[in-house]
């Protein structure tokens, strides 16, 4: 028995949509860092977005600061790669990163609504990767509570 049906109207549909069917499917989700599917290049495209979200807050609040660094990934992002770059931003104006809450006079918590190849810049420019890195920095402590918006782009030429 054929697989489709034996009229052309179906045959014809099923040979224009199949081609297309795997990238449909990663289209509208967010890919982790971790995804398999994405190479190198595309994991580092979306690190830089990430990296320039990150340096547009000026981290001079954990100057001589004992601070924790928490990571919201509900959307399955890459959590080390998140808190190693805020890690290092600490460290560059002077804080102190700790491990443990109690030891911590500062705590900034990353809750990450994007972090992801935007697929539909993709499909407008196909010889373009752009990263994309969305989310929201919270700084709480005993005097202290900021709120930071986070977006960050990058984009790579596809060779």
């Amino acid at each position: 028995m054929p697989i489709f049906p034996s009229r052309p109207i179906f045959t014809g549909l099923a040979l224009i949509v199949l081609p297309f069917a795997p990238g449909c499917a990663r289209i509208g989700t967010d890919a982790s860092c971790q995804d398999p599917n994405r190479n190198r290049p595309e994991q580092q495209v979306v690190a830089t977005a990430m990296e320039r979200a990150y340096d547009q807050v000026d981290f001079q609040f954990c100057r001589n600061q004992k601070c924790l660094v928490e990571v919201d990934a509900a959307t399955g992002c890459d959590v080390q790669t998140i808190r190693d770059c805020v890690t290092r931003h600490i460290i560059a104006a002077q804080g102190v990163p700790v491990a443990g809450a109690s030891e911590a006079t500062l705590k900034l918590t990353s809750t990450i609504s994007r972090f992801r190849l935007d697929h539909q810049d993709r499909i407008l420019s196909p010889d373009v990767d752009f990263g994309e890195f969305r989310g929201q920095l919270d700084v709480t402590g005993p005097t202290e509570k900021r709120q930071f918006k986070l977006q960050g782009r990058a984009q790579r030429a596809v060779i």
